[in-house]
């Protein structure tokens, strides 16, 4: 009775604006609309919801400090794919080593929110997590 399941809502203050970027970045279209709003199934159970940023939020979706991280078997191939994306701006200008453990790169998207790949390396002190992630 084994469950996965991951569920991130990103609230922008112009949903249609990025959806070009998102859907074409990700190769996705919305498997399904909760009340209007377009989900995204990035993984077998990983979703992301593109939310319109309302009045009510007390700071802009850029200052709000938001991160997804994406967990990849190819870290390289999502680099060249991203780092040559209109509207994607690396933070890191390669594929950086962190800690011996993980190969990572950081941009932004349009908007400025954070958007992370990481590819934890085949080493015995990631055995636990990489089979966890199967």
């Amino acid at each position: 009775m084994s469950i996965r399941a991951t569920a991130f809502s990103v609230y922008y203050a112009d949903v249609e604006s990025v959806r070009p970027f998102f859907e074409g970045l990700f190769e996705v279209t919305p498997a399904g609309l909760m009340d209007g709003v377009p989900i995204y199934q990035l993984a077998g159970s990983g979703f992301v919801a593109l939310e319109e940023y309302g009045e009510q939020e007390l700071s802009s979706p850029g200052e709000n400090g938001v991160t997804l991280s994406f967990l990849t078997s190819d870290v390289d191939a999502w680099f060249d794919r991203a780092s040559a994306w209109p509207g994607f701006e690396l933070r890191t200008p390669e594929v950086i080593d962190e800690s011996g453990l993980v190969r990572v790169f950081v941009g932004y998207d349009p908007t400025g929110i954070f958007l992370e790949w990481d590819t934890f390396l085949d080493l015995p002190e990631n055995q636990a997590l990489i089979q966890y992630l199967e």
